[in-house]
């Protein structure tokens, strides 16, 4: 093997691995690399953060620089070195032993006096070599600068790639960290609900053990008179005729009296509590429906609120025992049956008011706060085709998408009417509609909690913001 140049060794160790050149102002990263200064500073210029070692992309949170003042001595000491030896260096021609003081055009290379007189130069076109080597230096000058032009451009596009890398990867955490905290919302939400029913649902077996044991009681009472009357009629019928008829009208009238007392034994269960379990049943099923379709619904919230809408009440469509504001953003129920010009649109048999603008395409989203709840109140959407002078039945099929209260048990008015539990009493409802998804969802504005989704509609009207009051109720539009 041939011997390692100790000198180009030094040379190539007090290069930059950017430009490739003698280290100008060298600088050394937290990585340990080392750079010309400006070199560096050039790579890291579009960087506010996350500063990548041009060497080896180590990232650094903070952008670090520091003058590696023992390099710089090192690289001078090589650029004399290598002067020294260039200057020191005489090449000789291999044929003559004499020094290489011509370039010959014609075989591109350099020859000494004699090989200029020699056969096999003499026709050809001879140059001073210093000659000859200024003019290559001014060839290849020209080519240093669309070189380094061409560089320039691909240390940008380098720095250009970086930045996306790093912006891809930042993002790409961001979206990570999201969606474990989404998933963790959704683990929470999800158990609170649980022990929320679960809870409710212990109540009612309470109340149903309570009820069992006191029909218990009271069949093992009811038997026990049975039992001691027929014993007393077998004894009675095996009685002489004359003992038999003493005292036997009491005997029947225990009879006939215990003979009507008939024992209830059509349910051990009541009714209402089979119901509610089957309600309990329906709003886990549509808990879990929620969740499938519209993941994850609290965690949207805030996208929705981009969609929020100015909207204000009809007073034209108010029922005549509704007062609505001056600025039309309020309305109040009274006792008072007012008297009001006719309108076709106006509501004459429930107290309700739906707002001035429409909706047929679109995402639309509006607060409700709910003042004085009253003892009935409900808030939704209603179609257009809604008769307001007959008779009004609250369902999505008949067209109106609506939740609301009854003296403090909450309701969705689906096809059959879904019973409620949420985390906290609603004082602020937020209403979002999705025209062409055919969704109405339902939330607590102040908690962020779903409250219920009503989906998979196909709307096919105008749909209008709709508003319930009855006795003691009242709301504004926030």
């Amino acid at each position: 093997m041939a011997a390692v140049d100790p000198i180009l060794t030094l040379k190539e160790e007090s290069s930059c691995p950017i430009c490739l050149d003698y280290f100008d102002d060298p600088v050394i990263t937290a990585c340990g690399h080392n750079f010309c200064r400006s070199c560096l500073v050039l790579s890291w210029r579009d960087l506010e953060s996350d500063f990548s070692c041009p060497q080896c992309l180590t990232v650094s949170a903070q952008k670090i620089i520091l003058a590696n003042r023992q390099l710089r001595n090192v690289v001078e000491l090589a650029k004399q070195l290598n002067t020294k030896k260039e200057a020191t260096k005489e090449l000789l021609c291999e044929k003559h032993k004499e020094s290489l003081k011509l370039f010959c055009q014609d075989d591109q290379k350099p020859i000494c006096v004699v090989c200029d007189r020699s056969r096999d130069h003499r026709s050809h076109t001879v140059h001073p070599i210093e000659e000859a080597a200024q003019e290559c230096r001014g060839k290849l000058l020209d080519w240093l600068i669309p070189l380094k032009e061409n560089l320039q451009l691909i240390l940008e596009s380098k720095l250009k790639e970086d930045k996306a890398y790093k912006s891809t990867m930042r993002e790409l955490r961001n979206q990570r960290e999201k969606i474990l905290a989404a998933f963790e919302e959704l683990e929470q939400f999800l158990e609170q609900e649980k022990q929320h029913i679960l809870k409710h649902l212990e109540t009612e077996k309470k109340k149903n053990l309570r009820m069992i044991r006191g029909r218990v009681t009271g069949m093992l009472k009811q038997q026990s008179i049975l039992q001691n009357l027929i014993t007393e009629i077998e004894e009675k019928c095996k009685q002489q005729d004359i003992e038999l008829l003493k005292d036997t009208q009491s005997v029947m009238d225990r009879c006939d009296k215990d003979n009507n007392r008939k024992p209830d034994i059509r349910y051990l269960v009541r009714e209402s509590t089979l119901e509610c379990f089957n309600t309990q049943h329906a709003y886990i099923k549509e808990k879990i429906k929620t969740i499938k379709e519209y993941f994850p619904k609290e965690l949207e919230f805030s996208r929705f609120k981009g969609f929020k809408v100015p909207i204000i009440m009809d007073p034209d469509t108010a029922h005549p025992k509704l007062v609505v504001s001056k600025d039309w953003r309020y309305v109040r129920w009274t006792s008072n049956m007012r008297v009001l010009p006719y309108r076709s649109k106006r509501f004459s048999t429930i107290c309700a008011v739906v707002g001035t603008q429409g909706f047929s395409s679109g995402r639309h989203y509006w607060e409700v706060e709910l003042k004085d709840k009253g003892e009935m109140w409900a808030v939704g959407v209603m179609a257009e085709s809604v008769n307001r002078k007959g008779e009004i039945v609250w369902t999505p099929q008949r067209g109106i998408w609506s939740i609301g209260a009854n003296l403090l048990q909450y309701k969705a008015f689906e096809k059959s009417v879904i019973q409620l539990f949420p985390r906290d009493e609603p004082n602020k409802l937020g209403v979002y509609l999705d025209y062409e998804k055919g969704q109405v969802s339902m939330y607590n504005a102040d908690t962020v909690e779903h409250l219920f989704l009503f989906s998979q509609y196909t709307f096919t009207e105008k749909l209008f913001p709709f508003f319930f009051l009855s006795a003691g109720a009242d709301m504004s539009l926030v």
